[in-house]
Protein backbone atom coordinates (compact mmCIF):
# COMPACT_ATOMS: atom_id res chain seq x y z
CA UNK A 1 0.00 0.00 0.00
CA UNK A 2 0.86 3.44 -1.02
CA UNK A 3 0.07 6.48 0.57
CA UNK A 4 1.06 10.44 -0.16
CA UNK A 5 -0.73 13.58 1.53
CA UNK A 6 -1.08 16.13 -1.00
CA UNK A 7 0.94 19.64 -0.02
CA UNK A 8 -0.16 19.97 3.80
CA UNK A 9 -3.82 19.64 2.94
CA UNK A 10 -6.69 17.46 4.43
CA UNK A 11 -6.77 15.25 1.56
CA UNK A 12 -4.48 11.61 1.30
CA UNK A 13 -4.33 9.41 -1.66
CA UNK A 14 -3.46 5.64 -0.89
CA UNK A 15 -2.95 2.93 -3.72
CA UNK A 16 -4.32 -0.33 -1.94
CA UNK A 17 -2.10 -3.72 -2.71
CA UNK A 18 -5.10 -4.29 -5.18
CA UNK A 19 -4.18 -1.51 -7.06
CA UNK A 20 -7.35 0.81 -6.48
CA UNK A 21 -6.01 4.35 -5.35
CA UNK A 22 -8.69 5.56 -2.91
CA UNK A 23 -8.18 9.46 -2.30
CA UNK A 24 -9.51 10.38 1.29
CA UNK A 25 -11.02 14.22 1.75
CA UNK A 26 -11.55 14.81 5.48
CA UNK A 27 -14.38 17.88 5.78
CA UNK A 28 -14.65 18.18 9.59
CA UNK A 29 -17.73 20.66 9.03
CA UNK A 30 -19.91 18.60 6.82
CA UNK A 31 -22.83 17.11 7.84
CA UNK A 32 -22.53 14.59 5.17
CA UNK A 33 -20.35 12.10 4.13
CA UNK A 34 -20.63 10.81 -0.12
CA UNK A 35 -18.51 8.67 -2.62
CA UNK A 36 -17.65 8.48 -5.33
CA UNK A 37 -16.18 5.35 -7.71
CA UNK A 38 -14.55 6.61 -11.64
CA UNK A 39 -13.33 3.51 -13.58
CA UNK A 40 -11.35 4.93 -16.30
CA UNK A 41 -13.73 3.42 -19.50
CA UNK A 42 -15.67 6.19 -21.54
CA UNK A 43 -16.11 6.79 -25.35
CA UNK A 44 -12.64 6.96 -26.16
CA UNK A 45 -11.79 3.84 -25.53
CA UNK A 46 -14.69 1.93 -27.02
CA UNK A 47 -13.25 0.25 -29.99
CA UNK A 48 -9.81 -0.84 -29.92
CA UNK A 49 -8.60 -2.15 -32.79
CA UNK A 50 -11.46 -1.12 -35.09
CA UNK A 51 -11.30 1.01 -38.33
CA UNK A 52 -13.45 3.33 -40.49
CA UNK A 53 -17.13 2.31 -40.67
CA UNK A 54 -16.74 -0.90 -38.12
CA UNK A 55 -15.78 1.76 -35.66
CA UNK A 56 -18.97 2.98 -34.58
CA UNK A 57 -20.59 -0.21 -34.23
CA UNK A 58 -20.00 0.05 -30.39
CA UNK A 59 -20.41 3.60 -29.67
CA UNK A 60 -22.28 4.00 -26.43
CA UNK A 61 -20.81 0.85 -25.05
CA UNK A 62 -19.77 2.50 -21.71
CA UNK A 63 -22.62 4.42 -21.57
CA UNK A 64 -25.02 1.55 -21.68
CA UNK A 65 -22.83 -0.34 -19.49
CA UNK A 66 -23.05 2.37 -16.57
CA UNK A 67 -27.02 1.37 -16.90
CA UNK A 68 -26.55 -2.43 -17.06
CA UNK A 69 -24.41 -2.08 -14.01
CA UNK A 70 -27.11 -0.76 -11.56
CA UNK A 71 -29.40 -3.60 -12.72
CA UNK A 72 -28.05 -6.10 -9.73
CA UNK A 73 -25.48 -7.61 -8.84
CA UNK A 74 -24.35 -11.83 -8.49
CA UNK A 75 -25.77 -11.76 -4.67
CA UNK A 76 -28.65 -9.10 -5.23
CA UNK A 77 -31.49 -8.49 -7.12
CA UNK A 78 -31.72 -5.80 -9.49
CA UNK A 79 -34.72 -4.32 -7.51
CA UNK A 80 -32.66 -4.43 -4.24
CA UNK A 81 -29.44 -3.73 -5.77
CA UNK A 82 -31.56 0.27 -7.51
CA UNK A 83 -33.79 0.77 -3.69
CA UNK A 84 -30.14 0.35 -2.11
CA UNK A 85 -28.45 2.81 -4.17
CA UNK A 86 -31.43 5.39 -4.37
CA UNK A 87 -32.43 5.21 -0.78
CA UNK A 88 -31.18 7.23 2.45
CA UNK A 89 -29.34 9.99 0.16
CA UNK A 90 -29.57 13.40 -0.87
CA UNK A 91 -28.06 12.66 -4.00
CA UNK A 92 -26.81 9.67 -6.07
CA UNK A 93 -25.72 9.40 -9.88
CA UNK A 94 -23.61 7.99 -12.61
CA UNK A 95 -22.03 9.49 -15.58
CA UNK A 96 -20.15 8.58 -18.29
CA UNK A 97 -17.97 11.23 -20.56
CA UNK A 98 -15.18 10.38 -22.83
CA UNK A 99 -12.82 8.99 -20.43
CA UNK A 100 -14.30 7.72 -17.66
CA UNK A 101 -17.77 6.36 -15.60
CA UNK A 102 -18.71 7.59 -12.36
CA UNK A 103 -20.89 6.16 -9.87
CA UNK A 104 -21.59 8.54 -6.90
CA UNK A 105 -23.55 9.30 -3.99
CA UNK A 106 -24.07 11.44 -0.80
CA UNK A 107 -25.61 10.24 2.42
CA UNK A 108 -25.56 10.72 6.79
CA UNK A 109 -22.58 8.45 8.49
CA UNK A 110 -25.56 6.42 9.70
CA UNK A 111 -26.03 4.96 6.25
CA UNK A 112 -22.78 5.47 4.63
CA UNK A 113 -21.29 2.02 5.28
CA UNK A 114 -24.37 0.30 4.03
CA UNK A 115 -24.57 2.70 0.87
CA UNK A 116 -20.91 2.16 0.50
CA UNK A 117 -20.57 -1.50 0.61
CA UNK A 118 -24.32 -1.61 -1.84
CA UNK A 119 -21.81 0.69 -3.99
CA UNK A 120 -18.73 -1.78 -4.00
CA UNK A 121 -20.66 -4.97 -4.54
CA UNK A 122 -22.64 -3.48 -7.43
CA UNK A 123 -19.03 -2.51 -9.35
CA UNK A 124 -17.45 -5.62 -8.55
CA UNK A 125 -20.32 -8.14 -8.86
CA UNK A 126 -22.49 -6.85 -12.11
CA UNK A 127 -24.67 -9.15 -13.02
CA UNK A 128 -25.34 -7.97 -16.51
CA UNK A 129 -28.50 -10.20 -17.05
CA UNK A 130 -29.70 -10.33 -20.72
CA UNK A 131 -33.32 -9.11 -19.53
CA UNK A 132 -31.54 -5.91 -18.45
CA UNK A 133 -29.62 -4.89 -21.07
CA UNK A 134 -32.54 -5.35 -23.33
CA UNK A 135 -34.59 -3.17 -20.65
CA UNK A 136 -31.81 -0.53 -20.56
CA UNK A 137 -31.51 -0.08 -24.42
CA UNK A 138 -34.43 0.97 -24.52
CA UNK A 139 -34.07 3.47 -21.67
CA UNK A 140 -30.77 4.60 -23.35
CA UNK A 141 -33.02 4.91 -26.65
CA UNK A 142 -35.37 7.65 -25.29
CA UNK A 143 -32.21 9.65 -23.72
CA UNK A 144 -30.93 10.00 -26.82
CA UNK A 145 -34.00 11.19 -28.61
CA UNK A 146 -34.38 13.62 -25.56
CA UNK A 147 -31.32 14.59 -26.47
CA UNK A 148 -31.91 15.44 -29.98
CA UNK A 149 -34.66 17.50 -28.94
CA UNK A 150 -32.50 20.01 -27.42
CA UNK A 151 -30.34 22.38 -30.26
CA UNK A 152 -27.47 22.95 -28.16
CA UNK A 153 -27.16 19.51 -27.31
CA UNK A 154 -28.16 18.46 -30.66
CA UNK A 155 -25.50 20.98 -31.82
CA UNK A 156 -22.34 19.44 -29.60
CA UNK A 157 -23.24 16.06 -30.95
CA UNK A 158 -22.80 17.04 -34.27
CA UNK A 159 -19.35 18.97 -34.31
CA UNK A 160 -18.42 15.93 -32.50
CA UNK A 161 -19.79 13.48 -35.00
CA UNK A 162 -17.85 15.84 -37.70
CA UNK A 163 -14.65 16.24 -35.85
CA UNK A 164 -13.87 12.67 -34.78
CA UNK A 165 -12.23 9.83 -37.10
CA UNK A 166 -14.70 7.20 -37.91
CA UNK A 167 -17.68 8.78 -35.76
CA UNK A 168 -19.58 9.79 -38.78
CA UNK A 169 -23.56 9.05 -37.92
CA UNK A 170 -22.57 7.96 -34.39
CA UNK A 171 -22.65 11.12 -32.24
CA UNK A 172 -20.99 11.62 -28.79
CA UNK A 173 -20.60 9.25 -25.79
CA UNK A 174 -24.49 8.30 -25.80
CA UNK A 175 -24.16 6.96 -29.48
CA UNK A 176 -27.15 6.51 -31.99
CA UNK A 177 -30.17 4.26 -32.03
CA UNK A 178 -28.23 1.96 -34.70
CA UNK A 179 -25.39 1.60 -32.52
CA UNK A 180 -26.76 1.30 -28.92
CA UNK A 181 -29.02 -1.12 -30.94
CA UNK A 182 -25.71 -2.81 -31.97
CA UNK A 183 -24.38 -3.78 -28.51
CA UNK A 184 -25.45 -7.28 -27.14
CA UNK A 185 -24.50 -8.56 -23.72
CA UNK A 186 -21.90 -10.42 -24.55
CA UNK A 187 -19.80 -6.88 -25.72
CA UNK A 188 -20.95 -5.35 -22.43
CA UNK A 189 -19.96 -8.26 -20.06
CA UNK A 190 -16.45 -8.08 -22.39
CA UNK A 191 -16.57 -4.55 -21.58
CA UNK A 192 -16.72 -5.00 -18.03
CA UNK A 193 -14.46 -7.58 -17.89
CA UNK A 194 -11.68 -5.60 -19.72
CA UNK A 195 -12.17 -2.29 -17.93
CA UNK A 196 -13.64 -2.55 -14.39
CA UNK A 197 -11.15 -3.31 -12.24
CA UNK A 198 -9.62 -1.98 -9.13
CA UNK A 199 -5.80 -1.01 -11.28
CA UNK A 200 -8.07 0.86 -13.45
CA UNK A 201 -10.85 2.45 -10.88
CA UNK A 202 -10.13 5.49 -8.32
CA UNK A 203 -12.19 6.17 -5.17
CA UNK A 204 -13.39 9.23 -3.67
CA UNK A 205 -14.56 9.38 -0.18
CA UNK A 206 -15.17 13.02 1.59
CA UNK A 207 -17.12 14.01 5.07
CA UNK A 208 -16.04 14.04 9.20
CA UNK A 209 -15.27 10.82 8.91
CA UNK A 210 -11.18 10.42 9.81
CA UNK A 211 -9.06 9.66 6.87
CA UNK A 212 -8.27 6.62 9.13
CA UNK A 213 -11.89 5.68 9.07
CA UNK A 214 -12.56 6.19 5.29
CA UNK A 215 -9.13 4.03 4.80
CA UNK A 216 -10.63 1.12 6.55
CA UNK A 217 -14.25 1.24 4.90
CA UNK A 218 -12.28 1.53 1.21
CA UNK A 219 -10.10 -1.18 2.18
CA UNK A 220 -13.38 -3.46 3.90
CA UNK A 221 -15.35 -2.88 0.85
CA UNK A 222 -13.12 -2.68 -2.10
CA UNK A 223 -10.00 -4.80 -0.91
CA UNK A 224 -10.66 -8.34 -2.05
CA UNK A 225 -11.74 -6.11 -5.73
CA UNK A 226 -9.48 -8.79 -7.96
CA UNK A 227 -7.79 -8.32 -11.04
CA UNK A 228 -6.24 -5.87 -13.77
CA UNK A 229 -8.07 -4.55 -16.51
CA UNK A 230 -6.78 -4.74 -20.06
CA UNK A 231 -4.49 -2.40 -21.68
CA UNK A 232 -6.55 0.92 -22.61
CA UNK A 233 -6.60 1.52 -26.65
CA UNK A 234 -7.60 5.03 -27.89
CA UNK A 235 -10.02 5.18 -30.43
CA UNK A 236 -11.04 8.46 -31.32
CA UNK A 237 -8.59 10.96 -33.12
CA UNK A 238 -10.10 14.23 -33.89
CA UNK A 239 -9.55 14.46 -37.92
CA UNK A 240 -6.44 16.66 -39.18
CA UNK A 241 -8.53 19.89 -40.62
CA UNK A 242 -12.41 20.80 -39.72
CA UNK A 243 -11.25 24.64 -39.71
CA UNK A 244 -13.60 26.73 -42.03
CA UNK A 245 -16.38 24.58 -42.30
CA UNK A 246 -19.89 26.78 -42.47
CA UNK A 247 -22.85 24.65 -42.05
CA UNK A 248 -26.57 24.78 -41.65
CA UNK A 249 -28.85 22.37 -40.58
CA UNK A 250 -32.57 21.85 -40.00
CA UNK A 251 -33.75 20.29 -36.80
CA UNK A 252 -37.12 19.46 -37.11
CA UNK A 253 -38.16 18.85 -33.51
CA UNK A 254 -36.58 22.72 -32.47
CA UNK A 255 -38.11 26.04 -32.12
CA UNK A 256 -34.74 27.86 -31.36
CA UNK A 257 -31.18 28.72 -33.51
CA UNK A 258 -28.47 27.27 -32.30
CA UNK A 259 -24.80 28.66 -33.14
CA UNK A 260 -21.89 26.58 -32.08
CA UNK A 261 -18.50 28.01 -33.31
CA UNK A 262 -15.25 25.02 -32.41
CA UNK A 263 -12.14 25.96 -32.82
CA UNK A 264 -8.72 23.72 -32.68
CA UNK A 265 -6.24 23.79 -29.96
CA UNK A 266 -3.60 21.75 -29.47
CA UNK A 267 -4.57 19.86 -25.68
CA UNK A 268 -1.54 18.31 -25.09
CA UNK A 269 0.24 21.44 -25.44
CA UNK A 270 -2.43 23.16 -23.10
CA UNK A 271 -2.24 20.42 -20.16
CA UNK A 272 1.09 20.38 -20.12
CA UNK A 273 0.70 24.01 -19.26
CA UNK A 274 -1.29 24.94 -16.71
CA UNK A 275 -1.17 29.18 -16.86
CA UNK A 276 -2.46 28.17 -20.77
CA UNK A 277 -5.18 26.68 -19.56
CA UNK A 278 -6.24 28.82 -17.49
CA UNK A 279 -5.83 32.08 -19.65
CA UNK A 280 -8.54 30.03 -21.87
CA UNK A 281 -10.62 29.68 -18.91
CA UNK A 282 -10.21 33.50 -18.14
CA UNK A 283 -11.03 33.67 -21.70
CA UNK A 284 -13.92 32.19 -21.63
CA UNK A 285 -15.12 34.10 -18.83
CA UNK A 286 -14.69 37.17 -21.00
CA UNK A 287 -16.17 35.98 -24.19
CA UNK A 288 -19.44 35.12 -22.42
CA UNK A 289 -19.73 38.45 -21.08
CA UNK A 290 -19.14 39.99 -24.50
CA UNK A 291 -21.50 37.65 -25.94
CA UNK A 292 -24.40 38.07 -24.22
CA UNK A 293 -24.14 42.02 -24.05
CA UNK A 294 -24.36 41.30 -28.09
CA UNK A 295 -27.16 39.43 -27.79
CA UNK A 296 -28.92 42.42 -25.78
CA UNK A 297 -27.78 44.79 -28.20
CA UNK A 298 -29.88 42.53 -31.07
CA UNK A 299 -33.16 42.94 -29.11
CA UNK A 300 -32.94 39.55 -28.84
CA UNK A 301 -33.58 36.44 -26.47
CA UNK A 302 -30.96 33.78 -25.96
CA UNK A 303 -28.50 31.58 -23.76
CA UNK A 304 -24.70 31.83 -24.28
CA UNK A 305 -23.29 28.34 -22.86
CA UNK A 306 -20.52 28.69 -21.25
CA UNK A 307 -17.39 27.53 -23.76
CA UNK A 308 -15.61 24.78 -22.76
CA UNK A 309 -12.77 22.39 -24.15
CA UNK A 310 -12.95 18.84 -25.44
CA UNK A 311 -10.25 16.92 -26.84
CA UNK A 312 -9.49 13.75 -28.16
CA UNK A 313 -8.02 10.75 -26.59
CA UNK A 314 -4.30 10.96 -27.42
CA UNK A 315 -4.63 14.75 -26.53
CA UNK A 316 -2.99 15.70 -29.95
CA UNK A 317 -6.21 17.32 -31.16
CA UNK A 318 -9.05 19.46 -29.61
CA UNK A 319 -12.05 21.84 -29.68
CA UNK A 320 -12.67 25.75 -27.50
CA UNK A 321 -16.55 24.99 -28.09
CA UNK A 322 -19.02 28.47 -27.95
CA UNK A 323 -22.33 27.40 -28.08
CA UNK A 324 -25.32 30.39 -28.67
CA UNK A 325 -29.18 29.46 -28.54
CA UNK A 326 -31.17 31.97 -30.03
CA UNK A 327 -35.23 32.67 -30.13
CA UNK A 328 -35.60 33.98 -33.95
CA UNK A 329 -38.95 35.18 -32.89
CA UNK A 330 -38.09 37.98 -30.58
CA UNK A 331 -34.82 39.57 -32.76
CA UNK A 332 -32.88 39.60 -35.87
CA UNK A 333 -31.14 36.52 -35.68
CA UNK A 334 -28.47 37.26 -38.68
CA UNK A 335 -27.97 40.66 -37.16
CA UNK A 336 -26.90 38.74 -33.43
CA UNK A 337 -25.06 36.30 -35.36
CA UNK A 338 -22.60 38.91 -37.49
CA UNK A 339 -22.41 40.51 -34.05
CA UNK A 340 -21.72 37.30 -32.30
CA UNK A 341 -18.98 36.85 -34.84
CA UNK A 342 -17.02 40.39 -34.49
CA UNK A 343 -17.70 39.58 -30.46
CA UNK A 344 -15.35 36.53 -30.99
CA UNK A 345 -13.02 38.75 -32.82
CA UNK A 346 -12.65 41.02 -30.53
CA UNK A 347 -12.22 38.72 -27.03
CA UNK A 348 -10.01 36.77 -29.08
CA UNK A 349 -7.50 39.75 -30.45
CA UNK A 350 -7.78 39.90 -26.75
CA UNK A 351 -9.17 42.84 -26.48
CA UNK A 352 -9.97 42.85 -22.74
CA UNK A 353 -8.37 45.14 -19.84
CA UNK A 354 -6.68 44.27 -16.77
CA UNK A 355 -9.64 45.38 -14.52
CA UNK A 356 -11.29 42.97 -16.68
CA UNK A 357 -9.29 40.19 -16.21
CA UNK A 358 -9.12 40.95 -11.86
CA UNK A 359 -12.87 40.59 -12.11
CA UNK A 360 -12.99 37.46 -13.74
CA UNK A 361 -10.27 36.13 -11.93
CA UNK A 362 -11.65 37.12 -9.05
CA UNK A 363 -14.99 35.29 -10.22
CA UNK A 364 -13.53 32.23 -10.90
CA UNK A 365 -11.79 32.22 -7.32
CA UNK A 366 -15.10 32.68 -5.37
CA UNK A 367 -16.64 30.30 -7.20
CA UNK A 368 -14.02 27.57 -6.22
CA UNK A 369 -13.31 29.02 -3.11
CA UNK A 370 -17.43 28.60 -2.80
CA UNK A 371 -17.47 25.11 -3.71
CA UNK A 372 -14.57 23.78 -1.84
CA UNK A 373 -15.86 25.43 1.25
CA UNK A 374 -19.62 25.19 1.19
CA UNK A 375 -18.70 21.34 2.70
CA UNK A 376 -20.56 20.00 -0.02
CA UNK A 377 -19.36 16.49 0.24
CA UNK A 378 -20.56 15.15 -3.24
CA UNK A 379 -19.21 18.19 -5.13
CA UNK A 380 -15.65 18.23 -3.49
CA UNK A 381 -15.41 14.17 -4.35
CA UNK A 382 -16.68 14.81 -7.80
CA UNK A 383 -14.20 17.08 -8.43
CA UNK A 384 -10.97 15.52 -6.82
CA UNK A 385 -11.79 12.69 -8.69
CA UNK A 386 -12.70 14.18 -11.63
CA UNK A 387 -9.19 16.17 -11.83
CA UNK A 388 -7.06 13.15 -10.26
CA UNK A 389 -8.42 10.77 -12.83
CA UNK A 390 -7.29 13.86 -15.47
CA UNK A 391 -4.14 15.27 -14.12
CA UNK A 392 -3.05 12.58 -11.75
CA UNK A 393 -3.54 15.07 -8.90
CA UNK A 394 -6.42 16.42 -6.81
CA UNK A 395 -7.29 20.14 -7.59
CA UNK A 396 -6.92 22.70 -4.93
CA UNK A 397 -8.17 26.47 -4.56
CA UNK A 398 -5.16 27.73 -3.26
CA UNK A 399 -2.65 26.31 -5.51
CA UNK A 400 -4.85 27.23 -8.26
CA UNK A 401 -5.59 30.86 -7.35
CA UNK A 402 -1.84 31.46 -7.03
CA UNK A 403 -0.93 30.57 -10.22
CA UNK A 404 -4.08 32.44 -11.72
CA UNK A 405 -2.55 36.13 -9.96
CA UNK A 406 0.24 35.35 -12.22
CA UNK A 407 -1.64 35.40 -15.71
CA UNK A 408 -1.73 38.82 -17.12
CA UNK A 409 -3.68 40.47 -20.35
CA UNK A 410 -0.29 39.97 -22.67
CA UNK A 411 -0.24 36.62 -21.38
CA UNK A 412 -3.91 36.41 -22.64
CA UNK A 413 -3.49 37.94 -25.86
CA UNK A 414 -0.58 35.20 -26.53
CA UNK A 415 -2.81 32.39 -26.06
CA UNK A 416 -5.77 33.90 -27.78
CA UNK A 417 -3.36 34.18 -30.57
CA UNK A 418 -1.87 31.11 -30.35
CA UNK A 419 -4.82 28.63 -30.17
CA UNK A 420 -7.83 30.77 -31.07
CA UNK A 421 -8.83 32.34 -34.53
CA UNK A 422 -12.72 32.96 -35.32
CA UNK A 423 -12.18 33.11 -39.45
CA UNK A 424 -10.63 29.51 -39.23
CA UNK A 425 -13.45 28.31 -36.79
CA UNK A 426 -15.61 25.76 -37.91
CA UNK A 427 -19.60 27.26 -37.47
CA UNK A 428 -22.49 25.09 -37.27
CA UNK A 429 -26.04 26.44 -37.28
CA UNK A 430 -28.53 24.05 -36.54
CA UNK A 431 -32.44 26.01 -36.96
CA UNK A 432 -35.82 24.86 -36.84
CA UNK A 433 -37.61 23.55 -39.75
CA UNK A 434 -39.17 26.69 -42.03
CA UNK A 435 -36.33 28.89 -40.38
CA UNK A 436 -34.53 29.71 -44.41
CA UNK A 437 -31.06 32.24 -43.09
CA UNK A 438 -30.19 35.29 -45.25
CA UNK A 439 -26.96 33.65 -45.87
CA UNK A 440 -26.20 31.10 -48.74
CA UNK A 441 -23.35 29.03 -50.18
CA UNK A 442 -21.11 27.36 -48.06
CA UNK A 443 -23.45 28.30 -45.30
CA UNK A 444 -25.41 25.53 -46.21
CA UNK A 445 -25.01 21.65 -46.67
CA UNK A 446 -28.91 20.99 -47.56
CA UNK A 447 -29.08 18.34 -45.09
CA UNK A 448 -31.76 17.81 -41.78
CA UNK A 449 -31.20 15.87 -38.95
Amino acid sequence: MRQAKVNGTNTKIVTLDNGLTVIMIHDPKADTISACVGVRYGGAYENPGSEGAAEKLMTGISHLLEHVVLRGTKERSAIDTWKGFRRFTTEDCAETDFEKTMYYFETDRQHFSQKLGILADTIKNAAIAGSSVNDEKKVVVIEKLERDESAETKAFDMVYDLAVEGKEGAESTIGSRETINNIDRDKLVQAYNDNYKPDNAVVAICGSLSQNDMLRKAKKYFGDWKGKAKPRVVSQKFKPEISGRDIVRVNNGSETVSVTYAFEILPAKVLRSKREHMALELISYELKDRLEWAMRLTNGTGTIYHPWIVHDYGREHGLFVVNIKMDPLAGDVEKAKQLLHEELRRTFRGEITKKDLIDHRDSIGIRRIARDTAHNTCDQAIHSLKYFMDTGSPHYHEKFLKELKKITPEYMRKVAAKYLDPDRAMRYTIVPQGYLPAESGTMSDGAGI
